[in-house]
C-alpha cells in the first residue's frame, strides 16, 4: 500500500491482491484509493485472487456490493467449467463458494440457488465424467 501511496503504482508482489489493497485503504481511511480499487474489483474478474479473496471478503459484512459481484464471478467460473465439460471442477468451485460464504446467510442462500439447469451435457461429457469417477 505504501508503494501505491508514494509512487501511484501497485506492487507486482503476487502475495498481495488488489482486494488486500482495498481492505488496507479502507481500514486506514484512504477512501479515494479504496473507491478506485473497489471500482476495479467490481468490474474485473481477473482483479480477484480466488479463493483467497473470497475467504477474506466474507469475514466482512459491510462489503455487500463486492460480495454480490464475487459470487457472480464464482458462478460464471463454475459455468465456464460446465461448458468445458469439467464437471468435477465446476462442483469444486460451487462447494468452495458455499463453504466460504457460510457465515452470510443471505449470500449462502443466493449461492445455493444457482441454476445450472440450462446447461445440457451430451454423451461425450457424460463419458468423461464416468471415466473420472472410475479413477476414484
Amino acid at each position: 500500500m505504501n508503494s501505491y501511496i508514494y509512487t501511484g503504482t501497485f506492487s507486482n508482489n503476487n502475495d498481495v491482491s488488489l482486494f488486500d489493497i482495498f481492505i488496507a485503504a479502507d481500514e486506514i481511511g484512504l477512501f479515494e484509493n479504496s473507491q478506485q480499487v473497489e471500482k476495479c474489483l467490481l468490474g474485473t474478474e481477473s482483479a480477484w485472487k480466488f479463493p483467497n479473496d473470497l475467504i477474506t471478503l466474507f469475514k466482512y459484512d459491510i462489503f455487500t456490493n463486492l460480495q454480490e459481484i464475487a459470487l457472480n464471478f464464482m458462478r460464471n467460473q463454475a459455468l465456464r467449467y460446465l461448458k468445458q465439460g469439467k464437471f468435477l471442477k465446476a462442483l469444486e468451485v460451487y462447494e468452495e463458494t458455499l463453504k466460504y460464504c457460510a457465515s452470510s446467510t443471505e449470500n449462502h442462500e443466493s449461492a445455493s440457488k444457482w441454476d445450472f439447469s440450462n446447461y445440457k451435457c451430451g454423451s461425450e461429457e457424460l463419458n468423461e465424467l464416468s471415466k473420472k469417477e472410475e479413477k476414484y
